[in-house]
């Protein structure tokens, strides 16, 4: 028995089977006055007659045992039909491409991250609704109309298929299922890789306020005075000598103090006062 692995959902991937319905790497353009961006078209509701109409349900589903044997698919010949997780939780897809019946051999598996909806073609053979957790409720948009919309092919012993979402990765496989995540080695080292960016940026955005800060502190406590003119001092002929004494208060602010000593033992004039 074929054991099916499990690949990364991915709009290239998935494309021939149908559409991957996600915000990520999609175009868009803005609406209501600039605050809402619309993600226009992501997938087309596909309909066989002119009086079929497009309908949206909500489909709460049951998780199957796993491992699970893969013994059948089904398609729908008249109508798309889409899923989008309301949950946010990840579910598996298996499909096949179009054609009378499905070949074993071309079947294959996908898992969306809980972001990602899918929109199977018409004509598209799948299984049905494969979610993980024990229930999920998915957003779905299909056709009604007259006509039977569902075709469902059995597979012969030989060709039934082992769908595994918890075995570990053999050394031939891409790509591996891990019970609730998937993920490759790019998308690791992405997350690790986006992570230090977004730290360096914090850091250095730091840093950067707190230079700004220093070199307004410091431009605030620089004294622009000439030393040699900022003290008064009195004149030689005065009958008391001045002196002018440097004293460090706070680095880089200095104040200078004016020291008078009266001459010949006279008393110092008025406005000086002794020297320590």
């Amino acid at each position: 028995m074929r054991k099916l692995i499990i690949e990364p959902l991915s709009k290239e991937a998935f494309a021939p089977f149908g559409d991957v319905i996600e915000t990520e790497g999609s175009e868009f353009f803005m609406i209501n006055n600039g605050s809402t961006r619309r993600y226009h078209k992501l997938a087309t509701v596909e309909t066989a007659q002119p009086e079929d109409q497009a309908i949206i349900s909500i489909f709460s589903a049951e998780a199957l045992e796993m491992p699970l044997t893969v013994r059948m698919l089904e398609r729908h010949p008249l109508g798309s039909q889409a899923f989008v997780p309301l949950l946010g939780h990840p579910f598996l897809i298996v499909v096949a491409p179009l054609g009378d019946a499905p070949e074993s051999e071309l079947v294959r598996a996908f898992r969306s991250n809980g972001r990602q909806g899918i929109n199977y073609h018409r004509g598209v053979w799948h299984h049905p609704v494969l979610t993980i957790e024990k229930r999920d409720d998915f957003l779905v948009v299909d056709r009604s109309g007259s006509g039977n919309n569902c075709d469902e092919h059995f597979f012969t012993e030989a060709e039934q298929l082992l769908l595994d979402p918890t075995n570990k990765r053999s050394p031939g496989d891409r790509h591996t299922g891990t019970g609730k995540e998937v993920h490759t080695v790019e998308a690791h080292l992405t997350e690790w890789l986006n992570l230090g960016i977004r730290w360096i940026h914090m850091i250095t955005g730091i840093a950067w306020i707190g230079a700004s800060f220093y070199f307004v502190w410091l431009e605030n406590n620089l004294n622009r005075s000439n030393p040699a003119t900022a003290c008064p001092a009195t004149s030689g002929r005065s009958t008391a000598a001045a002196s002018t004494t440097w004293r460090s208060t706070s680095w880089p602010r200095r104040r200078c103090r004016t020291t008078c000593t009266g001459s010949n033992g006279r008393p110092t004039p008025p406005g000086c006062r002794a020297s320590p």
